[in-house]
């Protein structure tokens, strides 16, 4: 009955709180690379990878309508940004590491049991950037992290799962930018 929102709310200790999603980063990078492995892509719902297209519809557009358009009024079209978000979509895949994504990796899709973290939710999980659900986890609507302690738990992610990956830590967590912008655009 208890999710990690509910869990992090409740607690005051930051250095708790970080002891958390560092238990939560290390299942999110097992879950990456074995949820990759033969996972068939016809199992996932709208498409099967994180691509540059479903940036563009599902997140850039959907921002310029939902949020610039109907919540602020704003007479502009996705085609006024269109070559922004064509820069911000080629830039958020450049350097990603795929695996599987669950694509909506916040507080409320972990649920935690005797210490224990458990994903649910996974009608968006498709291939993709990890670092895509990272971003989700740390820049997480429901739960206001502090400056500090999303630093901290960055700073644990970019050392931790590139060696788990074997890739490069600057080009996985410049990934992490980009992805961290657009999942704003979709939030």
């Amino acid at each position: 009955n208890v999710n990690l929102q509910t869990l992090v709310l409740n607690t005051e200790n930051p250095e708790e709180i970080i002891s958390y999603y560092k238990s939560v980063i290390d299942c999110l990078g097992i879950l990456s690379v074995s949820g990759a492995k033969d996972f068939d892509p016809v199992w996932t719902y709208q498409t099967s990878y994180y691509d540059q297209d479903l940036i563009l519809e599902k997140e850039c557009r959907y921002f310029v309508n939902a949020f610039l358009r109907n919540y602020l009024g704003m007479n502009i079209r996705f085609n006024d940004l269109e070559d922004e978000f064509r820069s911000l979509a080629d830039r958020a895949i450049e350097f990603s590491v795929n695996g599987f994504m669950h694509r909506d990796m916040q507080s409320r899709n972990i649920m935690v049991e005797n210490d224990r973290f458990y994903f649910i939710d996974f009608q968006g999980g498709r291939l993709g950037p990890i670092q895509y659900d990272l971003a989700s986890l740390l820049m997480d609507p429901y739960v206001e992290l502090s400056p500090w302690v999303r630093n901290q738990l960055l700073n644990y992610s970019g050392n931790t799962l590139p060696s788990l990956l074997n890739i490069n830590p600057d080009k996985f967590l410049a990934c992490y930018t980009y992805c961290s912008i657009t999942r704003n655009l979709q939030i």
